[in-house]
């Protein structure tokens, strides 16, 4: 690692000279403009960010690296495509086949390098890292400057291996920690009602960066979650972890009284602008029904302690929360807290992969949380955090087919035929056609000349209770007997352009394996609805 603070501030005036020739090129300042390089820009750009070394040809690995990138006809959607494998669990950057071309041999380059001394490995992954970050946006770029710096979070904090880049449109969810049902019975902000959902799962956090930190313990078997906090606060939760404030902030609804730390598995509302405001703002924007007055009052939970900063530099603006692991069995989950001038009414639903009955997770025991990585975004250009929430605002309210007049959603819950009812009354199903046999005519046809099985009583309460909350999916865990974990991914059900959305999903409802494996079209199987 980087011996010195001195070292670190060279490097990154090294780094800069990417960004430099970016804005003299007027290239997009875009995640996806990565993508867009061909061989030569791809060289050129690393060519700047390599350093020189000792000796008597100090452009030495400059040119060996930027000579591999030509020879082997590298582009930004091999960088691109490196950095999307790493959303697979257990992917390590080195491993990657085009961070091998690029970097395979060259330690004893790096140890000459003028800047520091550090090996091949640790300053590829900052290389690139740097890259993609500094091609997302200016704010972006500052916060990640601000964040790990020795002051911060220092270089020996960091995991770079787990460093990953997520697109925007990933859609997937693989299991992550143990399973553990739930009954969502509080009754603190959006009402639980009884429903059912199991966790321990991991749904892609579309369009983010992350940048990973080191944790001292096994944290295999934990939930992921999002916290977020203010700059001041970052160095201390990342030396220390993350602690009950001694004092709460904005208020505790659902903290029964005591000093609680909150997370939430929604990155969306883990970022939310509110975390910016202050209590007598909220106070002053907290009209509307008792019960939203009375969660106002008690101050929204993730308010308490997150206080979100927004960085903003040159017109462009970037978040960022910590990525966190939650032991399982120590946290209360409850519903959006968010008073009604902050979200319109906790009936339409807040994020389309995470249930409004989910959002906010209680932790007692700051032993039982752990922070894991960063997490950063840019906002698209020019646009004010306040109005990216009221754009995502408009986006559910079309996905739940929201109607102003009567103040409910009206999208329809029919898929089969079936009426929405007692969630008890309805059964889910899965195509039990043989593996082996045409994928479309066979387990992903939704004909009823195929066997279908039908799932438990317990699972088909789960799915039913994610597809009237409008999710994309559902997580069922491992049923007895079955080879992995599984999930459903309502496909066309969520996703139409009738409700919003801008494209329609190519596929209906379907079970999927909940794992790693991304290219799974032999394990997909259609599932139906039915009254019992």
């Amino acid at each position: 690692h980087l011996g010195s603070s001195q070292c670190v501030l060279r490097f990154s005036l090294t780094l800069r000279r990417v960004v430099d020739q970016l804005v003299q090129r007027k290239m997009a300042l875009t995640p996806q403009a990565v993508a867009t390089w061909d061989t030569n820009t791809l060289a050129e750009m690393l060519y700047a960010a390599i350093p020189e070394v000792i000796g008597e040809h100090p452009i030495a690995l400059k040119v060996k690296v930027a000579d591999r990138v030509r020879k082997n006809n590298l582009t930004g959607e091999d960088i691109i495509g490196m950095l999307t494998e790493m959303t697979q669990p257990g992917s390590m950057m080195s491993a990657a086949k085009t961070y091998k071309t690029l970097f395979d041999g060259l330690d004893a380059d790096f140890a000459q390098a003028k800047t520091a001394t550090r090996h091949a490995k640790a300053f590829a992954q900052v290389v690139v890292m740097k890259m993609v970050l500094s091609q997302t946006s200016p704010a972006l770029a500052d916060a990640e400057q601000s964040i790990f710096t020795s002051a911060v979070i220092p270089d020996e904090l960091r995991a770079r291996d787990y460093d990953s880049y997520y697109p925007v449109d990933q859609r997937w969810l693989i299991q992550c920690g143990d399973q553990v049902p739930f009954t969502y019975d509080s009754e603190v902000g959006h009402p639980g009602k009884g429903r059912k959902g199991m966790h321990g799962c991991y749904i892609a956090p579309s369009g983010w960066i992350r940048i990973a930190v080191k944790a001292n313990l096994d944290w295999s078997t934990w939930h992921k979650a999002y916290h977020g906090t203010a700059m001041k606060n970052v160095n201390r939760i990342a030396h220390q972890g993350l602690v009950r404030p001694k004092a709460a902030q904005h208020g505790a609804a659902g903290s029964k009284g005591k000093m609680v730390v909150y997370c939430s598995p929604s990155i969306e509302y883990s970022s939310h602008w509110v975390y910016t405001a202050t209590r007598q703002e909220l106070d002053a924007k907290s009209p509307g029904s008792p019960s939203r007055v009375a969660a106002a009052a008690a101050g929204s939970s993730i308010e308490a302690s997150l206080d979100l900063p927004v960085v903003c530099k040159d017109g462009s603006y970037a978040q960022y929360v910590f990525e966190v692991r939650v032991k399982p069995g120590s946290y209360r989950p409850q519903g959006n807290t968010l008073s009604d001038s902050l979200w319109e009414s906790w009936g339409i639903e807040y994020d389309p992969v995470v249930s409004s009955r989910n959002l906010e997770w209680i932790v007692e025991n700051e032993e039982d949380i752990v922070v894991t990585g960063v997490m950063l975004r840019a906002l698209p250009k020019g646009m004010h955090p306040k109005e990216f929430n009221a754009q995502r605002l408009e986006t559910m309210k079309a996905h739940v087919g929201w109607d102003e007049t009567e103040k409910a959603a009206t999208r329809p819950r029919r898929y089969c035929g079936v009426e929405p009812g007692a969630i008890s009354a309805v059964a889910w199903e899965w195509n039990a056609a043989p593996a082996e046999s045409d994928a479309f005519k066979g387990p992903q046809s939704y004909d009823d000349k195929w066997d279908w099985m039908r799932y438990p009583d317990e699972i088909s309460e789960i799915i039913e209770s994610a597809y009237l909350d409008y999710q994309r999916f559902a997580f069922i865990g491992r049923p007895e007997g079955a080879p992995g974990p599984y999930f459903i991914d309502f496909g066309s059900e969520c996703e139409d352009t009738t409700w919003g959305w801008p494209r329609t999903c190519g596929h209906g409802p379907q079970q999927r394996r909940a794992d790693s494996d991304q290219k799974q079209d032999w394990r997909m199987r259609a599932v139906r609805r039915v009254q019992k």
